[in-house]
């Protein structure tokens, strides 16, 4: 798929095992999507709202998130390969089990969020806001912080 869908809502579409290039979702809503097993390549969410929606076992390389706000979303179990998510509002969002190598959380605020078993490599998360966040069997020393951000 090559789309272009600014402002737009989607509610309670089956995408799963879809493949994304080149797609701008700029300003969109997501709300109780599934995506599940999906490749995304320079696709752009950025400014978007994404609610309750799954994206299990997804490929994402070189992907945009900026300032989009998500909340009860999965990522589980996915390689989200240098996406950038800076400056996202994430709060009840699972990222366990996934490969962030070299993605970036910028400046983000994330609440109660899971990067439970996760490939942290380069992945930057300094001037970030964090409550109630797990990093628990990830190499979280690998990634960049600023300690009066993080707890």
């Amino acid at each position: 798929m090559n789309l272009k869908a600014p402002g737009l809502i989607f509610e309670g579409l089956d995408l799963r095992g879809k493949r994304f290039i080149n797609c701008y979702f700029h300003h969109t809503l997501w709300k109780n999507c599934r995506f599940d097993n999906s490749r995304f390549q320079m696709c752009f969410f950025d400014d978007s709202v994404i609610t309750n929606c799954h994206f299990l076992k997804v490929n994402m390389l070189q992907c945009v998130f900026t300032m989009a706000v998500l909340q009860d979303t999965t990522f589980r179990g996915s390689d989200l390969i240098s996406v950038n998510l800076n400056r996202i509002k994430s709060r009840h969002c699972d990222f366990s089990e996934s490969d962030l190598y070299y993605s970036r959380f910028i400046g983000s605020s994330l609440k109660e969020t899971l990067f439970v078993d996760c490939n942290l490599k380069r992945v930057d998360f300094c001037l970030s806001r964090m409550k109630r966040i797990s990093f628990r069997y990830s190499n979280s020393e690998e990634a960049y912080f600023q300690k009066e951000h993080r707890g």
